[in-house]
């Protein structure tokens, strides 16, 4: 009777090491996948702003100096902020948000473009682009 439970007991401390084997196999997995998700979104947000921020830029740069006509054209408000939904369209929720500040002097205009998601501030992406303006004569 004693080798009975002695066998009983082995199989189950062998079953119970194997499900402890595979639970940590599973959070080790599942983690992995998340993370890999985390980034794949990050990677995604950072090819998208860098994109918009090309097209801003160009809009920018054929506006100058005027800059009301790019903030109409970006559709953008007041402060020159434009916000994006998940899928980086005008619209919707605002997850991503650009900024645009820009100064001119002595026939140059200089202009930040900044990406961040609007929930944490994270900043996603930024550019500063430089017009050289025509002088009138």
């Amino acid at each position: 009777m004693k080798q009975i439970r002695s066998r009983h007991s082995l199989y189950l401390f062998a079953i119970t090491l194997l499900l402890s084997f595979f639970l940590v196999a599973i959070l080790v997995c599942t983690s992995l996948f998340l993370f890999a998700r985390e980034k794949n979104q990050q990677a995604n947000a950072l090819s998208s702003a860098s994109v918009k921020v090309v097209s801003i830029a160009d809009t920018i740069k054929a506006c100058a100096p005027d800059m009301q006509q790019a903030k109409t054209l970006l559709g953008a408000d007041k402060d020159f902020y434009l916000y994006y939904d998940e899928n980086w369209q005008k619209g919707g929720e605002p997850i991503y948000c650009a900024h645009i500040d820009y100064t001119i002097s002595d026939h140059l205009l200089t202009a930040k473009i900044r990406f961040y998601k609007t929930d944490d501030m994270e900043s996603i992406f930024q550019m500063e682009i430089k017009e050289f303006l025509e002088v009138k004569k």
